[in-house]
């Protein structure tokens, strides 16, 4: 099952763990019943999820019975009211722990009978200390146990958790660097950095792999997207690659798990004989970089990164980066969908480059990661947000 994302994991991955006596281990924790409502419960409920994530993250397992020796599955047990445990639970955590942990719930059910299963990340953000009425303690885990955190426990955190951070804006600026460098023409570059990810996860002989760089998740016919036809994934020296030469896209996949679209946007543009603004009398027309193009190439690698990574059983952290390179004069426009005339007031870029910094996502939303990066370029241009998604409906007019 841990090959799988939470979203991918059923009630029968359950049942396989009774079935093989998977044991409990470091990553690996399982409870018969949910913590009790008494403070000292909700104790033991903090420590129990601030211990996993400040050591490596993992599952926790509500609803299996072990056998208390060496932790080995037996047995699954119903939890009643399933749904309003694992509100209780999130209610807790949110209230009680600093920083807070971006960690999922899931609840399975089959026959009637309900289980609950946590995944704690392992979290970029440790360590994380339990605040409850006033606690202040940090916990980790180790093997099937917890203890309190030493002090030189705690500095090799905060220290790792500083060193990951200068890492990845470190990668981002090399890479930043390695595209000026090149030079060329206008091009859109997307990058996913999954935060925790193991050095090597991709393994670029795996046809499946293949198969979703060269066809991600369909968008809609004839969208700005990066669905490849007639080429198929090579091996680079990164690890794998599709597009580039004569395709206007390309899409790199590392062998850390690092994904990069580019679009080059050169036989995109067109003109507009609209009225920049601020007003320049010198100039009444200028090259546009088409709307749809950023929007949906944004919503098109999101979606393939949440394929990608789910097919990888990674479903943590992800920083995500968009540049905009050599696009000095050019323009965006803003969009109001269904208002008369439709496109509506002309901004123009005047830097050679528009580099949006990389955010961090607790989550592979492809939606919420389109629109945040999306409204980032809009304002840069000087306009609210950006005009195509309305709350969860993703529109292209």
């Amino acid at each position: 099952m841990f090959n799988k994302s939470l979203d991918d994991i059923n009630f029968e991955d359950i049942e396989n763990l009774i079935t093989q006596g998977v044991l409990e281990y470091q990553n690996l924790e399982y409870k018969k019943e949910v913590w009790g409502m008494s403070d000292s419960n909700k104790k033991e409920m903090l420590k129990d999820i601030v211990s996993m994530a400040n050591s490596y993250g993992g599952y926790l397992i509500i609803g299996v019975e072990e056998d208390g020796q060496n932790g080995k599955a037996t047995a699954i047990v119903n939890i009643a009211n399933a749904e309003g445990e694992r509100d209780r639970i999130l209610n807790t955590l949110f209230a009680n722990i600093q920083p807070r942990i971006s960690l999922k719930i899931k609840v399975l059910e089959n026959n009637g009978v309900s289980i609950i299963v946590i995944n704690i990340p392992n979290s970029f953000r440790k360590p994380h200390i339990i605040t409850f009425q006033g606690l202040n303690q940090f916990w980790i885990r180790h093997d099937r146990g917890k203890m309190l955190m030493t002090i030189d426990e705690i500095e090799d955190s905060v220290i790792n958790t500083v060193n990951l951070t200068k890492n990845i804006d470190s990668f981002f600026k090399d890479r930043r660097n390695e595209i000026i460098r090149v030079g060329g023409a206008p091009t859109m570059v997307i990058g996913v950095y999954p935060v925790l990810a193991e050095k090597e996860m991709v393994d670029i002989s795996d046809t499946q792999l293949r198969e979703y760089l060269k066809t991600p998740p369909f968008i809609r016919s004839g969208g700005a997207d990066f669905t490849f036809t007639y080429v198929i994934p090579q091996p680079s020296y990164n690890g794998l690659s599709i597009g580039g030469g004569n395709d206007r896209r390309k899409v790199e996949l590392y062998r850390s798990g690092y994904l990069e679209g580019q679009v080059n946007l050169s036989g995109l543009l067109f003109n507009s004989t609209r009225q920049s603004i601020p007003p320049d009398p010198l100039e009444t027309e200028a090259p546009i970089i088409p709307s749809y193009a950023i929007i949906e190439s944004l919503f098109s690698l999101a979606r393939q990164a949440k394929q990608i990574y789910s097919y990888l059983g990674y479903d943590g952290q992800i920083f995500v980066s968009c540049s905009l390179f050599y696009i000095q004069n050019l323009g965006l426009r803003k969009y109001r969908p269904r208002a008369i005339g439709g496109f509506q007031d002309l901004a123009r870029w005047r830097k050679d480059h528009l580099e949006i910094q990389p955010l961090v996502f607790t989550e592979i939303d492809d939606v919420k990661i389109a629109k945040t990066i999306g409204d980032r370029i809009w304002q840069s241009f000087g306009f609210e947000n950006e005009p195509f998604f309305d709350g969860r409906d993703f529109r292209v007019e």
